[in-house]
């Protein structure tokens, strides 16, 4: 089974979980990852538009892990 979710990185750093367009039209990146459900939290797939550094990515992604 895989799970996909939607975040927008705002220019504040705060997190939107599956924005609207507006939201993303604002944001300084969106990314959507995808995840498979096994032992590792390493995700299956990953989509990102925008700016911004590896480690946003990386901090996001662990976040994220833990609200979903």
């Amino acid at each position: 089974m895989i799970c996909a979710v939607t975040a927008a990185i705002n220019k504040d750093n705060s997190i939107v979980i599956d924005p609207t367009q507006e939201i993303i039209d604002k944001s300084d990146s969106c990314h959507t990852f995808a995840f498979g459900i096994s032992e590792s939290d390493s995700p299956v797939y990953v989509n990102s538009v925008g700016t911004f550094s590896k480690d946003q990515v990386r901090n996001k992604n662990t976040i994220l892990l833990s609200r979903t």
